[in-house]
């Protein structure tokens, strides 16, 4: 028998189709992307709104014909409260969210920044990376950036976005090995790992795990730091990720996000050694990490 109220899952394609198609029906693309302009061509208004009761970044507004998106004024991160409207544009562009979010309500609160497991808010979050990060633009402008936490600082100013969103794009897209972390009070929230990274098991982490005390990270959380403050080191990918295939040291870099509690950190390397690479290096360190199988081929472990 078929599973029954099974919730649907987030169609990622879907959401960053959507954005995709968007931002081709602009007469131009020039960066930041202007979210008012493109609002204002689908008559929608968007407007700064006081903290009401409910706790809210942004919400969409379908009230008598008319389209509204609001987002709090006090958010301190101006690519927040961009990421915000965005997150709305997406849940206003993608049709099959419009039966789910007004459901018996003309108003929908979000939940945006990618902390969210219900399908549309995960649709709504990917639509807006890719409308205000669009992915060939920025691609071109990670090869022309350094690595690691300077290149997210740059890439954040050129698309105008907040650290954690640029942090999470830099991941998915960079072509070297690249994982970001965003932890509070010293427990993991999420991560996001660069693609190459999932060759040696080194792009899962689950969620609530301790940050390692002996990273840079765990140390920030342990001696406490004001807001904003930074730190540099080096980490080993065995102390974050407990199925790394092979053990590996990577860069270390951290932020203190400030008001929020959290922490941004950003694990990178120039490479990851090849297998033949490793192989050596292990037998060096230790002749017996070698084992051999039936047919006398050299495995490791």
């Amino acid at each position: 028998m078929a599973a029954t109220n099974v919730p649907p899952k987030a169609d990622l394609r879907r959401a960053a189709d959507a954005a995709r198609g968007l931002l081709e029906s602009l007469p131009s693309i020039e960066l930041p992307i202007d979210l008012v302009a493109i609002a204002r061509g689908l008559d929608i208004e968007v407007r700064a709104a006081a903290q009401q009761e409910i706790d809210f970044s942004g919400c969409l507004m379908h009230v008598g014909g008319a389209w509204g998106i609001l987002y709090r004024d006090d958010i301190p991160v101006p690519g927040f409260r961009r990421f915000t409207v965005a997150h709305e544009l997406g849940h206003f562009e993608i049709a099959a969210h419009h039966a789910v979010i007004f459901s018996g309500a003309s108003m929908h609160v979000s939940e945006s920044g990618f902390t969210s497991h219900l399908w549309y808010e995960q649709e709504a979050d990917h639509f807006a990376a890719e409308l205000l990060m669009p992915e060939e633009l920025f691609r071109d402008a990670i090869r022309n950036s350094a690595i690691g936490l300077p290149a997210i600082k740059h890439l954040a100013e050129t698309f105008n976005t907040s650290l954690t969103s640029t942090a999470i794009r830099y991941a998915k897209l960079s072509p070297d090995p690249v994982a970001i972390v965003v932890s509070a009070e010293d427990r993991i929230l999420y991560c996001f790992a660069s693609p190459c990274m999932k060759a040696i098991r080194a792009d899962w982490i689950e969620r609530a795990t301790k940050v390692p005390a002996a990273s840079e990270t765990g140390r920030h959380f342990k001696t406490g730091a004001p807001p904003g403050a930074e730190r540099e080191g080096r980490s080993y990918l065995s102390a974050w990720f407990a199925n790394a295939a092979r053990d590996h040291e990577f860069a270390e870099d951290m932020v203190d996000l400030g008001r929020y509690g959290r922490t941004l950190t950003v694990l990178h390397a120039a490479q990851i050694p090849d297998e033949e690479e490793m192989l050596d290096q292990d037998l060096k360190d230790d002749p017996e990490a070698h084992k051999f199988n039936r047919d006398g081929k050299r495995i490791s472990w």
